[in-house]
């Protein structure tokens, strides 16, 4: 999410009283701040009302619009964004070149057997 994304998401879940996001029924909190998303609908979030800087994660389905906490601070929170990115960057190289070496394979095949 770009900073416009970030702060368009913020308004609208604000905005939005009539939407039960919460375990209990209540609209979103005008003191949580979402700073990140899975694109499913699913957000981690800070409290601003808090001084502990704690990140937590909103699930509207696995957690029945709850928030858990899934790091101690921001810092925390973007290491382990950035592990999760290189991650999954290091296993897409992998797969292209399992992929690319299976071309090279059926290439030479077919080049041996005329």
């Amino acid at each position: 999410m770009n900073p416009e994304q970030i702060v368009r998401l913020n308004r609208d879940l604000w905005a939005d009283r009539e939407t039960p996001w919460m375990a209990d029924g209540s609209s979103w909190p005008p003191h949580v701040l979402v700073i990140g998303e899975d694109g499913g609908g699913n957000f981690a979030a800070i409290d601003l009302l808090a001084s502990d800087g704690r990140i937590w994660w909103y699930d509207h389905d696995a957690l029945e619009g709850s928030l858990v906490e899934i790091a101690p601070n921001i810092q925390v929170y973007a290491e382990q964004v950035i592990a999760q990115f290189q991650q999954n960057f290091q296993l897409e190289l992998q797969k292209r070149e399992m992929n690319r070496m299976r071309l090279e394979r059926k290439r030479r095949a077919r080049t041996v057997d005329p």
